[in-house]
Formats: structure tokens, sequence, C-alpha cells
């Protein structure tokens, strides 16, 4: 019983710690550009994109992907676009008859939703005040899912406290 309160002490503790330190730094617009040029995207920044909130907005193309990067004045500004942005594509997920798949995560300051329809894959994500919108062809869906890792939009958390929960879940049923 004593190994068991030491084992959930510990555990409670690394997971503090984590929770403490996983918060996700926003691309800047430079690695933005960088990480969309070497991946043969043909890059353009807008100089006044003249939309209400957004300080900076930058898009990114290739024959078969179109990116937008939006830099907003504030997180919550940003939250709130993610938010409707959502809503919008579980709708038209929703009246598709060739639905894929779909995928959200929210987590500390990250926010991520990914689906495929229609032969498209789509992904909106933000962190802190960058925004960024991703459509592509479903047969690239690898090759943006990288991109977007490269750019720090991704949530390894999840599949942290995954883990740990069949763990903890094993040691108390005796596996």
């Amino acid at each position: 019983m004593k190994t068991k309160k030491l084992f959930l002490f510990a555990i409670c503790f690394l997971s503090i710690f984590l929770l403490s330190s996983c918060t996700k730094n926003p691309p800047t617009t430079d690695k933005f550009t960088e990480v969309c040029k070497n991946a043969g995207y043909k890059v353009k920044h807008v100089k006044k994109a003249n939309i209400e909130n957004v300080k900076t907005l930058i898009f990114a193309k290739n024959k078969d992907c179109d990116i937008e990067f939006y830099v907003i004045d504030s997180n919550e500004t940003a939250f709130k676009l993610f938010d409707r942005e959502k809503r919008n594509l579980e709708f038209m997920y929703n009246k598709s008859e060739d639905k894929k798949t779909t995928y959200f995560v929210k987590s500390f300051n990250l926010c991520k939703f990914a689906l495929g329809f229609d032969g498209d894959y789509i992904v909106i994500a933000r962190i802190d005040d960058c925004y960024i919108h991703v459509k592509a062809k479903y047969s690239d869906k690898e090759a943006v899912d990288g991109l977007l890792f490269e750019l720090g939009f991704y949530d390894d958390l999840s599949l942290f406290f995954d883990n740990l929960v069949k763990e903890i879940t094993a040691f108390f049923n005796g596996k």
C-alpha cells in the first residue's frame, strides 16, 4: 500500500511539473517563412492586411496547398477566430457526404482542429496570438502534418496523458 501511495505521489509531481512547462511557443513570421520556403511553397507577406485585429498576414502556396498565417492583436481574439472557424468547418463537415477524419485538441495555449472531407484536408490551429489555416488535398495530409509539426503546431502532451492513464490503470489492476 505504501508503494502505491509513493507511486501516485510521483505521478502527481511529474504531472504538475509537465503541466507547468508544456506551453508552446508560437512560430515567428521568420520561422514560418523559412519553413514554408524550404518545403517548396511560394510565400507572400501582405503589407497591409486591412483586416480588423490582424497585425501580420502571410500566405504560402504550392500547387496543392494554401496556407494562411496570421498574427492577431491578442490571444483572446485569436481564440475567438479559431472558435468561429471551427464551428464553420464542423457545419461544412456535417453536410459532407465524403467524411474522412476529424481531430481536435485543446491544451494550454494550443488549439488544433483538423478534418478531411470532399477530398480536402483542412487544419486550423492557434498558439497564443498566432493562427494558421491550411487547406490541402487529402492525399497531402502527411506532408501538411509534417509542416505543422515543424512549425510547432502539435500536441505531444495528450499522448503523454493517454499513456499515463494506461500505465496507472495497469498498475492498479496488477498487470
